[in-house]
């Protein structure tokens, strides 16, 4: 330990750490607008607020819901779901509530603390590897508050806590530059002017097994003969993910092809048939792929913890689509692009996980007194 730094509890840094609430389980709904309530996936990696993922309740539930009101200089640190996850209150987002999926971190009022040193403190291997061993090897969910109050932390002289956050604001603002220029290659959809009449249907199926989004041998569900044909999937099948049991709604709509013979599926997964030989099944799968398409279907979704979309919905997507020959070929073209993309986004990838070591490498030699 450096001369001068010394070793303490994130409880004896506090004068509060507490959680919150869901709201619907005091009797009280989210709304379209009102006061912001902060959810863990409103928070990005880097503690950065999204505003467009911020839910919304009345003021009469923000007042209800005193002990979880957010205040500015407040540390959120989540402690369900993605553990680890941290954030600055500032004022800009105020007033603002949250859930227990987020513990709230109050310091006391010192002259001898930096919030932002302690929020970065929190982000670093120390603290991430105190969580690991609470976890104790298994998929614990979920810190609890006596954890977070156990939370050691090397805390320096004031001057060298200010010293250290600047560097490390400097350090991180280039990482995300690097990472945002790396970004800027992903996420590239094919797209094209739909219209017309789906010559298809789509069919849900009925059955409770569950099944996922990608359909292989090893995690599927397998149907013996007892089940009808039409409530099996096939190897080719083209299929939609219809309820999405995900907070962020990352499958909502997405398409996948089944890679093997007799998989059982339920109400959630919906099969294509086609009923005319007009529509490329390839070419679908690219369309059901674009940004147009996934924002619609979001846009349209039902259900408050879980979304849902409809066979009726997706079909609602007309397309329009050249003569079959004309389809395989852009088929054709996409099957090579999407060669070359998935070479591209490999490197890229590599490139942000070494981007992302530097930084995890920067924190903990600033938190050893090492910069």
């Amino acid at each position: 330990m450096k001369q001068g730094w010394k070793i303490v509890k994130i409880g004896d840094l506090s004068d509060v750490i507490t959680k919150g609430t869901t709201p619907t389980s005091v009797g009280f709904d989210f709304v379209e607008e009102g006061i912001n309530f902060v959810k863990v996936e409103s928070i990005t990696e880097n503690g950065q607020f999204i505003p467009n993922k911020l839910a919304h309740i009345t003021a009469s539930c923000h007042d209800f819901l005193k002990r979880s009101q957010l205040k500015k200089g407040d540390i959120l640190f989540s402690i369900a779901g993605a553990l680890g996850r941290t954030a600055l209150v500032t004022e800009n987002i105020l007033p603002a509530n949250t859930n227990q999926a987020l513990s709230i971190i109050r310091l006391k009022k010192s002259n001898t603390v930096l919030p932002e040193f302690i929020l970065k403190a929190l982000a670093t291997g120390i603290v991430l590897d105190q969580v690991q061993k609470f976890k104790g090897g298994v998929a614990q969910q979920n810190l609890s508050l006596a954890q977070i109050q156990s939370f050691e932390i090397p805390l320096p002289p004031l001057p060298e806590q200010q010293r250290l956050v600047t560097i490390l604001d400097e350090v991180f603002a280039a990482l995300a530059t690097a990472k945002e220029n790396g970004y800027a290659f992903d996420g590239k959809d094919f797209e094209t002017d739909f219209k017309g009449k789906n010559p298809i249907v789509l069919t849900p199926g009925n059955f409770s097994e569950n099944s996922k989004l990608y359909f292989n041998e090893k995690n599927t569900k397998r149907c013996s003969g007892k089940y009808p044909a039409e409530y099996r999937f096939n190897k080719g099948d083209l299929v939609v993910v219809m309820t999405d049991l995900s907070s962020q709604m990352k499958i909502l709509g997405k398409p996948a092809l089944i890679e093997c013979e007799n998989v059982l599926h339920n109400q959630r997964i919906g099969r294509f048939i086609f009923l005319a030989d007009l529509l490329d099944k390839f070419y679908l799968y690219y369309y059901l792929q674009t940004q147009s398409y996934s924002s619609k279907i979001k846009e349209t979704a039902t259900g408050t913890m879980v979304r849902h979309t409809a066979p009726k919905r997706i079909l609602d997507n007309v397309i329009s689509f050249p003569p079959l020959p004309e389809q395989r070929a852009i088929v054709a073209k996409l099957d090579a692009l999407s060669v070359e993309t998935k070479k591209l986004e490999a490197i890229y990838q590599q490139k942000l996980a070494n981007l992302e070591e530097l930084k995890k490498s920067v924190l903990r030699k600033a938190f050893r007194g090492e910069i």
